[in-house]
């Protein structure tokens, strides 16, 4: 959805600042409430064909099937479902520092600073340089340390104790 906390300006400027670099790019934008005024704002950046808003989708698995890569501009997460959809989708990610990502990822490369739009071009130029082995490698480590880190076991436990003092 298109909300302040999303920062998808950033997201466009993220786009421009591969396009400046001479990154041939497509967006794609997934979720609602991006309409004529953002449409503008993608043109105005000379973006225009350059970016698909798809709106809401039923099946995102198939919008993940066509990404070379997800990024997250956010300026807050509660827990970044998109990141785990991408994950389990084998699609490389690079994102903002929310919600404790960090933990997430091998590299810290893959995560920037909140607003640093041209630290994520240079993050996903990093991706794009990737060799097919080199890819796996990064998608193989995200889903290994995501579900080390998101055991929902383990988490159930950890609430468990909470819940019960034990």
């Amino acid at each position: 959805r298109n909300s302040s906390v999303k920062r998808s300006v950033d997201f466009l400027l993220f786009g421009q600042a591969l396009k400046n670099m001479g990154v041939p790019i497509h967006l794609l934008i997934v979720g609602r409430g991006y309409g004529e005024k953002f449409l503008r704002l993608s043109d105005s950046l000379g973006l225009g064909s350059d970016v698909t808003i798809a709106g809401e989708v039923s099946d995102p698995g198939s919008c993940y099937n066509v990404m070379d890569l997800l990024c997250l501009c956010s300026v807050s997460e509660g827990f970044p479902n998109v990141i785990l959809e991408a994950v389990k989708h084998k699609v490389p990610v690079i994102s903002t520092d929310v919600s404790d990502l960090k933990l997430f990822f091998l590299q810290d490369w893959q995560v920037v600073r909140v607003g640093d739009v041209n630290g994520l071009a240079i993050a996903a130029c990093k991706v794009f340089k990737m060799q097919e082995t080199e890819l796996k490698v990064l998608t193989d480590v995200q889903a290994k340390k995501f579900k080390l880190h998101c055991d929902s076991t383990k988490i159930h436990k950890k609430m468990e104790k909470v819940f019960h003092g034990t």
